[in-house]
């Protein structure tokens, strides 16, 4: 696991660095910066009773990768100008992103936020920070300080007319609606983002917009369509050698052939995701594929494995506080405390990712749990709650034209 830890950020720190720095000073700063990091793995290992082979661990990869940081930046203040420095940040800034430190990620670009606010010179760096900003609180569901970062970075794209980076917003505008449960508006938004690029020309930004296009397909009932789209993305993210958005997408197919019940195939892209978040430790990444995971084996009744994923998969999105993921496994540990027969554990899950979702306003996983409320009533006989929840998704279900899921529920309330 340590060579594996070493190897891995003394690649993507090198890549940062030689943007800013002579090559030599690179080597040797990473040289020195590694032997710190093999005294923290082992420091952080003992702490924890030798387990040196648990990725999924909160105090184990926060403590080492602060430390390293604060020595990263400090090497960076002392070396660079304020324009250089700045820009070093929103580099390195993304890189703590795809670690899932998403605390620290927010206190970098926050900085970079407070520094370049002050002169209209650094806005070239301050939309930056805006456009992460807006990712880390999508991902935490923020929806207010998601907008109202992604509303500062789309004024200033349009002063100086840069449609990729307008694109760039409506994309992301568009994840944040799509996380909410409104498909239709979406996609709209989806469809004014792809307007802004050249297909041939922007692989990542097209590709990263039909990605959640095959979500929506999925999401609607058609997983052929999305498969299809996930398999265009996916020749795009190969040809760039972009790991992190093929993992991405290897979950989203899996997604679909889960619901499919294709589950063999599932697996297959499931593990997929698994390999390469573990090789490039995108922490928020592996969270959700776990939780995916321990989806399908709940389907074909191996419960033990399902829980031993969703334990998994909890403990990382606490750390990357992925709350949306959280009300997900709240559902997900409500299903297997219906199967295993304790009805009270499993109203209380379910009533838990209820609960989330209405919070976090996400009316499609909401309905989705009211749904399975109505299943375990259903089971339990308790025709006033079961009718109530049944009623409330499908209200929610009809505004999307989900037909398929439309049907099952009716077939309840006959």
């Amino acid at each position: 696991m340590r060579e594996k830890i070493t190897t891995k950020v003394s690649e993507e720190l090198k890549f940062i660095l030689i943007k800013f720095f002579d090559e030599h000073e690179v080597e040797m700063f990473i040289q020195n910066l590694m032997d710190d990091i093999l005294i923290l793995t082992s420091i952080n290992s003992f702490d924890r009773g030798g387990e040196s082979n648990s990725f999924a661990s909160g105090s184990f990869f926060t403590s080492k990768i602060r430390s390293i940081a604060d020595r990263i930046m400090t090497f960076a203040r002392d070396k660079l100008d304020d324009n250089k420095y700045y820009n070093f940040l929103v580099e390195f800034g993304k890189m703590v992103i795809t670690e899932g430190e998403l605390y620290l990620a927010s206190e970098i670009f926050s900085n970079i936020l407070h520094f370049s606010s002050k002169n209209k010179d650094f806005n070239k760096i301050k939309v930056q920070a805006d456009i992460n900003l807006a990712k880390i609180y999508i991902s935490q569901a923020n929806w207010k300080e998601a907008t109202f970062h992604l509303n500062e970075a789309r004024e200033i794209f349009q002063d100086v007319h840069d449609n990729k980076g307008l694109s760039q917003c409506d994309h992301l505008s568009g994840v944040l609606i799509l996380k909410k449960g409104d498909l239709k508006s979406a996609k709209s938004i989806f469809e004014k983002g792809l307007s802004y690029l050249e297909p041939d020309k922007d692989l990542l930004h097209v590709g990263n917009i039909e990605i959640n296009l095959g979500n929506i397909f999925d999401m609607e009932g058609n997983h052929d369509e999305a498969i299809n789209q996930y398999q265009s993305c996916l020749i795009k993210f190969q040809d760039l050698n972009d790991n992190r958005r093929v993992a991405e997408v290897r979950n989203n197919m899996g997604i679909a052939y889960t619901r499919k019940k294709e589950y063999e195939y599932a697996l297959f892209e499931f593990d997929d995701c698994i390999k390469l978040a573990l090789e490039g430790r995108y922490l928020p990444i592996l969270g959700v594929a776990y939780l995916n995971k321990a989806l399908v084996y709940i389907e074909i009744n191996e419960l033990k494995l399902s829980a031993f994923y969703s334990n998994k998969a909890m403990e990382i999105c606490y750390q990357v506080n992925d709350t949306l993921s959280i009300a997900d496994i709240y559902k997900l540990k409500g299903l297997i405390s219906k199967k295993q027969f304790e009805f009270q554990l499993a109203e209380e899950y379910l009533k838990a990712s209820l609960r989330l979702n209405k919070e976090l306003h996400n009316e499609l996983n909401f309905a989705d749990t009211a749904f399975e409320l109505g299943l375990l009533y259903y089971e339990l006989n308790i025709v006033k709650s079961y009718e109530f929840y049944f009623n409330t998704a499908l209200e929610y279900f009809k505004s999307i034209n989900a037909q398929a899921k439309i049907d099952k529920i009716m077939d309840f309330l006959k």
